[in-house]
């Protein structure tokens, strides 16, 4: 009598098991954030803004950093 309540007990734990394998992933992770990123690209921005002019002065150390960057780049 036990060996057929462990028989049954065996049997019903490998079905519940094999049903949960039965799920067949259709895309892994890396199709799945190639689809998002392709969905990214995809977006297209029409709204078009004009500049906005600053009224405040350059700060003089950006000023010089820039001129800086600006007499390097003509050098190369």
């Amino acid at each position: 009598m036990k060996r057929l309540i462990i028989a049954a007990m065996c049997l019903t734990c490998s079905l519940a098991l094999a049903d949960q394998g039965d799920e067949t992933q259709t895309q892994g992770p890396v199709e799945e954030l190639q689809i998002r990123l392709t969905e990214m690209e995809q977006i297209i921005v029409t709204a078009e803004k004009t500049p906005v002019e600053s009224s405040e002065d350059v700060d003089s150390e950006i000023e010089s950093i820039l001129l800086n960057a600006a007499a390097l780049e003509a050098v190369n």
